[in-house]
């Protein structure tokens, strides 16, 4: 009846009509569904007066209809008939959809080519919000959002209002929005910057503007903290000086420890150079803090004294595996440098001298190259440690120097300013067009060495001396030359560089270099986003396969973290239709490095490619899951990681066993229930003999990966205090991925790892002897992992002997004196026994207390952090009580008691903290005997 009304010529009964089928439209809407021409012509006549009311009868319509795009163009036409105060699900969809229509019309505006003719970072100086909402877009959906905006701001909700803004990528109403907020409005638009954000130019202006908000205020305020943060993420040596020079001295020493953990080489070194010229005691401690010298100290100090190796992994993988095989040589150099990475313990390899001395050739320069792992971060005393093996006068050692350069720059990884020039010498030990067998290899190790110490130094001239080394086209050479370059321009994408890396990478015949340019060029566009976009479009457009699988890792790299849409579509594509199996492997790894910080959502997505027919996308998968989720023991990953372990193809299995162990890295039977399995198939698949040789690898590589650093290491690829990535630790993982084509690359992933221990200092670089506590969990939880056990022989039968007659009467014969003795023995055994039993129950019921005390300077793994807490009668306080126990955490004493201290390793080698050289002598007298001198 009502619907027939809508033929009426009368426009007054059509007017009726809608009003009354407004009202039940959402009862009888299939009804009306059959009326929508009707009703829609009625909403383009010119002349009906209620025009508005009939687009929001048609939106209410298409909207029961589930058609949501032309609900909200309806919606939109409706104009004030539609009620955005009213709480339903119709006005919650339709607001929902205008902010994503706006938000995706603001980022195609701003991100896509229009970009280019505006400046965002112009801001719109404006009291009314309504002024400052952009006119570019629909007017009406500029409306809603408007009043969207305004009700978030009006009832509190200013995260809600700034989330839009950066979506929507309107810097002019997040500042707006940001002047009447507070410290958390400024570190929430920080987080989101930081992992939302997706356009890189955007982000940086979101950055530069909280730089501009924060720094008028007062140096107390929480905000002002943040510029800590924000100085790392803009790379600004002056915002980190500025920043350091205004806080307290126990604060900015706590912040030049952050710095040094999350910072790159490039802001240290010049942080340190602005303040080297003061004669401030506080700046000098500032300078020696940011040079690595007392971070690196407390790690080694941490690592040495607390060393759980399970030396039986060594000595089984010795006697079970031919030392005479090169491959199983190398893969128990680099099991014992895991196991031992930073503990300065090197004694199986002086225990194993007729072991080591089986080593060839390469095999010479791997396990030499394996002390730099074991000494890493012992800067006081790493040349002298590896200054015997750098001897030039003997050809037949240069497997030995070259690995002894190699590993020069993995003890000062990171913190090589010392050693860049004696190992820019080694770099030009030849000056002929050609170079003879021992300058290639040492001049290999020493362009490893060189990239590992200035690492992402950005140092041009350091840059230069490399690319002399690429043009002699060695194939030896170049297969370092091109990783060292992309490592010390780390993430600059300085242009020239990238021009000359591509360009000799199309013009070069070796394999072995273009490979490595490959992966430079993926190092130098390292967290480059979307500036990336048209060298990878370049790289993966190329006929030569190596460039594409180049491509692959730059897409991998500059995309890090990012978990971005494009990069991964771009991927995925690449992996199921590349005609080459290399790049269709780089391409699913390099899903990992994306999905560092979603790494939730990688399994699910991998699950198809782990049981592809191409055993190459099989093993990509394996390490896609271990890179992105190294550490987190996440179920999901061992899910499909746990099946490959019975794949047909060896290399395959290898693949399984080091993402697993990876995935893995300082969990117990506690934590995880299937470590247990994990780790006794990784020694079964040792001692099978009839076991792969790949498989094998991968079990001996994985057993050290598992166990790095004596249990006392894990893999954390995101800083906790300043929310980045750990370039570091992204770029070692990516080139140790290498070792596919190149084992030596393998002693990468030692940058990935951090030690697990929390290092109470005070503001004088002294460790006190303290306790924190632990409350909330047992101590059991946080075990060391259980030694596996060899199984026992079995010991044979002894048989019964005869007994003469004679035998027994001398024994009956014995001495009460005798008797008396063997009762005490037994007594005294006993009461032993029952010692050793209380001592077991006082041990477990220790390990099952819910709060327990743990001593500075002792393991804290990741998950125990947060039930760590400074007791109320504590002695010391921490400068930020605010900040999670993690890493070197400054700490002030309260009250004047007599307080302890730690010894470091630097402090025992050099006798003084404040001293690099040998203690002097202690005074001596000399007597003269008569045959010489005592």
């Amino acid at each position: 009846m009502v619907l027939a009304l809508l033929d009426e010529p009368d426009y007054a009964l059509k007017e009726y009509a809608l009003k009354t089928l407004h009202a039940e439209v959402n009862e009888r809407w299939p009804e009306i569904s059959d009326y929508l021409p009707a009703i829609e012509e009625l909403f383009e006549d010119a002349t009906f007066p209620a025009r508005s009311l009939a687009a929001l009868v048609v939106a209410k319509v298409y909207f029961n209809l589930d058609d949501h795009a032309l609900a909200l163009k309806y919606a939109l036409a409706a104009g004030n008939e539609l009620d955005l105060s009213q709480r339903s699900e119709f006005v919650d969809t339709i607001i929902s959809h205008s902010i994503k229509t706006y938000v995706d019309a603001r980022q195609k505006l701003v991100d896509g080519e229009g970009a280019a003719t505006s400046e965002p970072s112009e801001l719109i100086e404006s009291s009314d919000l309504s002024e400052t909402i952009d006119t570019e877009t629909d007017p009406a959906l500029a409306q809603i959002v408007q009043q969207m905006l305004q009700r978030c701001t009006e009832s509190g909700e200013v995260q809600l209002a700034l989330g839009i803004a950066l979506d929507a990528r309107r810097l002019d109403l997040v500042e707006k929005f940001l002047a009447d907020g507070d410290a958390s409005d400024v570190a929430f638009v920080l987080d989101t910057a930081m992992t939302l954000v997706e356009n890189r130019r955007f982000r940086s202006e979101v950055l530069h503007l909280l730089v501009r908000l924060i720094q008028p205020g007062s140096p107390g305020s929480p905000a002002y903290f943040l510029l800590g943060k924000l100085s790392i993420q803009l790379n600004d040596s002056r915002l980190a000086h500025t920043y350091l020079s205004s806080l307290e001295p126990a604060q900015a020493i706590q912040v030049a420890f952050d710095y040094v953990a999350s910072a790159s080489q490039e802001l240290r070194e010049k942080t340190a150079l602005l303040f080297r010229d003061s004669s401030k005691s506080l700046h000098a401690k500032i300078v020696r803090i940011l040079s690595g010298v007392p971070t690196c100290d407390f790690s080694v100090t941490f690592l040495s004294t607390h060393a759980h190796v399970d030396v039986n992994i060594l000595q089984r993988m010795k006697t079970h595996l031919d030392s005479r095989n090169s491959m199983f040589h190398a893969a128990l150099s680099f099991q014992n440098a895991l196991l031992h990475l930073g503990t300065t313990h090197d004694s199986f390899f002086r225990s194993n001298v007729e072991w080591l001395g089986r080593a060839t050739h390469w095999t010479r320069f791997t396990a030499t190259a394996a002390l730099g792992v074991i000494h890493q971060g012992n800067l006081t005393q790493g040349m002298r440690i590896l200054h015997p093996y750098l001897n030039k006068s003997d050809k037949a050692s240069a497997h030995v120097r070259g690995g002894a350069l190699y590993g020069l720059g993995l003890v000062f990884a990171g913190f090589g300013t010392e050693v860049l020039p004696f190992l820019q010498e080694q770099v030009l030990l030849s000056t002929r067009d050609e170079y003879e067998l021992e300058d290639e290899v040492a001049v290999h190790g020493a362009c490893l060495g060189l990239a590992l110490a200035g690492m992402r130094s950005q140092d041009e001239q350091l840059y230069a001396r490399l690319r002399s080394e690429l043009y002699v086209d060695s194939a030896v050479v170049g297969e370092a030359v091109g990783i060292a370059m992309g490592l010390v321009m780390l993430g600059s994408k300085h242009a020239v560089a990238e021009t000359e890396m591509l360009q000799y990478a199309r013009d070069t015949q070796h394999e072995k270099i273009v490979r490595s340019l490959g992966v430079g060029l993926a190092l130098l566009n390292f967290g480059r986003e979307e500036a990336a976009d048209e060298l990878v479009s370049t790289l993966l457009s190329e006929h030569e396969p190596i460039l594409r699988y180049g491509g692959c890792f730059t897409l991998a790299l500059a995309y890090a973290g990012t978990g971005n849409t494009r990069a991964t579509q771009k991927l995925l594509h690449a992996a199921v239709s590349d005609s080459s199996d290399d790049v269709r492997r780089a391409a699913v790894m390099a899903l990992g490095f994306v999905y560092i910080r979603n790494y939730l959502a990688l399994p699910r997505m991998l699950e198809l490619l782990a049981e592809s027919h191409n055993p190459h996308v099989r093993y990509g998968t394996a390490l896609a899951l271990g890179v992105a989720c190294a550490g987190t023991g996440l179920i999901a990953a061992i899910d499909v990681l746990e099946p490959m372990l019975r794949d047909p193809v060896d290399f395959v299995r290898q693949g399984a066993m080091v993402g697993l162990a990876l995935v893995l890295v300082q969990h117990t039977e506690t934590s995880h229930p299937r470590v247990k399995a994990v780790r006794e198939y990784f020694a079964k698949i040792i001692k099978t003999k009839n076991e792969d040789a790949l498989a094998k690898f991968g079990a001996a590589l994985a057993q050290g990966l598992i166990d790095a650093g004596g249990c006392n290491a894990t893999i954390s690829l995101e800083h906790r205090q300043t929310g980045n990535l750990d370039t570091r630790a992204v770029a070692g993982l990516a080139v140790f991925l290498q070792y596919w084509y190149w084992f030596p690359l393998a002693h990468f992933v030692s940058l990935a790892y951090t030690p697990t221990t929390v290092v109470c200092v005070t503001p004088d670089l002294k460790v006190p002897k303290l306790q924190l506590e632990c409350a909330g969990a047992p101590a059991k939880r946080f075990n060391y992992p259980a030694k596996l056990e060899e199984p026992g022989q079995k010991v044979p039968e002894q048989l019964v002997s005869a007994v003469l007659s004679t035998t027994l009467k001398e024994k009956r014969k014995s001495s009460v004196k005798d008797r008396e003795r063997e009762r005490v023995e037994r007594e005294r055994k006993a009461k032993e026994a029952e010692e050793t039993e209380r001592e077991r129950k006082r041990h477990v019921e220790a390990m099952n207390r819910d709060v327990f005390e743990v001593d500075n300077m002792s393991r804290v793994i990741p998950w125990q952090r947060k039930y760590l807490k400074f007791s109320e009668n504590s002695a010391f306080k921490p400068v930020f009580e605010a900040r999670e126990p993690s890493g070197v955490l400054v700490v002030e004493q309260i009250g004047d008691a007599e307080v302890e201290y730690i010894t470091t390793q630097r402090q025992s080698q050099s006798g003084d903290d404040d001293q690099d050289e040998a203690p002097l002598p202690r005074p001596f007298t000399l007597t003269v005997h008569g045959d010489g001198l005592q």
